[in-house]
């Protein structure tokens, strides 16, 4: 009888490297020892994890994630060793042609560029990466959101925010009128992911994850055009955007994600983060002021201030630092309750200079980066990425959409039936685009009926 431990080495190997994505090769390793041995060899250990994180589909992002890092980094010691503001290129008065500076050409060269290639430091690192996102993925399937679980920076403008932000740190001692969260789908099925939805799942944390680094050092660079770098980044999301194959679907694994991390994981552990005083590190801290009972005049001040800091989070922190952050809330808040201030380092590699000319905080995926003279929309979303991706939402469904007239527009009904029904669950809601067209269609069928059943009420036209 032959059995696969028969096969010669090579043949093995070549068996690992075709494999999806890294958990496909430590199960794999896992059959038996023989083939753990193969896995575990210093020889073939780095020819099989670059190989998939190369060919992967689910690890599509990596290597440019991987590569835009290291120029972040380079952004970080330029700045703390004293590195002046980064200016760009004047155009060339005879063709009137832009011309992109050192920084803007490491920055072309880490998205569009990209070669497949990548090296020995960074394979380790993009395996670290794939198990510490699974941090993220845990926390996401741990337990079912509702509307009350999500805290936006419009909230701050209510009365009672400080009261709901207290609810939502603190939900496990508190009763709400609506269900309990629990580890379970709507369907009563566990929330656990299969190998598909993980890959999703890693997929969208780690393209957030590098529009993010993209916006990031746009930022640090002085435009005095906002069309330089608007046309930039348009350029480098689109290049992104061909990757998928399913644009629609990974739209909403995006929205999802950003509503995740900013809306709920953000304010539900930023008690790690409040009331930071200023340091040399960190002038301009990122953090928040909680609320004193005793002082109500102070309550709209301190809600701007938590506005701010939503918004600025957003901007300055990645899914790692958030990571970081939830870690660190949940240690504090346990006894024996030590004292755990952030690290400076974090402050220094998140705005490792003075921005004073630039609001990072308005700076989003898609508005050109404020800074100098640079001109901005007279009106920002309150929240300009979510509103950013559900645009791209938007765009992506009326390539597919029905045509016909009589249907409402998916902007008069995403709102509602989203949050009700797929933001929390969009990984499990549909598994390709045509799935969430169809269902988004239901959405507009719905409320037409609706909307034909009331007094006076009618076809929209």
């Amino acid at each position: 009888m032959v059995f696969l431990t028969n096969l010669p080495n090579e043949l093995l190997v070549q068996i690992f490297c075709s494999l999806g994505d890294i958990d496909d090769a430590l199960h794999f390793g896992r059959t038996c020892t023989a083939i753990n041995h193969i896995l575990e060899s210093p020889e073939f250990y780095l020819l099989i994890m670059r190989s998939i994180i190369v060919s992967s589909d689910t690890h599509r992002f990596d290597i440019r994630l991987c590569n835009i890092l290291d120029l972040h980094r380079e952004f970080v010691n330029y700045f703390t060793s004293g590195g002046a503001s980064i200016s760009v290129n004047a155009p060339s008065p005879r063709t009137a042609f832009y011309t992109l500076n050192c920084w803007e050409t490491k920055l072309h060269e880490c998205v569009l560029n990209c070669p497949d290639e990548i090296e020995d430091e960074q394979v380790f690192d993009t395996v670290a990466r794939w198990q510490g996102l699974r941090v993220l993925q845990d926390l996401y399937t741990s337990k079912e959101l509702t509307q009350k679980d999500y805290i936006y920076p419009k909230h701050c403008n209510a009365p009672d925010i400080f009261q709901r932000l207290d609810l939502l740190q603190n939900r496990g001692n508190e009763s709400y009128d609506d269900p309990p969260s629990t580890p379970k789908k709507p369907n009563g099925q566990p929330r656990v992911f299969d190998a598909e939805q993980t890959s999703r799942f890693y997929s969208a944390v780690t393209c957030y994850w590098l529009y993010n680094e993209i916006r990031w050092c746009l930022t640090h660079i002085s435009y005095n055009d906002w069309q330089i770098p608007d046309f930039l980044r348009d350029t480098f999301l689109k290049h992104l955007d061909s990757l998928t194959s399913s644009p629609l679907l990974f739209a909403l694994d995006l929205l999802s994600i950003h509503e995740f991390l900013y809306a709920h994981l953000l304010p539900l552990h930023s008690r790690g983060l409040a009331d930071l005083s200023p340091n040399p590190t960190n002038p301009s801290p990122l953090t928040w002021a909680t609320l004193d009972p005793s002082e109500p005049p102070a309550h709209a001040q301190k809600a701007a201030g938590l506005h701010s800091f939503l918004h600025r989070s957003a901007a300055l922190l990645q899914p790692p630092d958030l990571i970081a952050l939830a870690a660190r809330d949940a240690t504090i808040h346990r006894p024996p309750y030590p004292l755990l201030a952030p690290p400076p380092s974090l402050f220094t590699h998140i705005q490792p200079r003075p921005l004073p000319g630039t609001r990072i905080a308005v700076s989003s995926f898609g508005y050109a980066p404020p800074s100098g003279r640079v001109r901005v929309p007279a009106q920002l979303p309150i929240d300009p990425h979510a509103a950013f991706l559900r645009r791209r939402v938007d765009v992506c469904f009326q390539r597919v959409q029905n045509p016909d007239a009589g249907l409402p527009g998916l902007g008069e009904v995403f709102e509602a039936r989203w949050a009700a029904e797929a933001r929390g669950a969009v990984f499990w809601w549909a598994q390709s685009s045509a799935k969430a067209a169809m269902r988004m269609e239901r959405w507009r069928e719905d409320e037409r009926g609706r909307r034909a059943e009331r007094p006076g009420g009618g076809v929209v036209s």
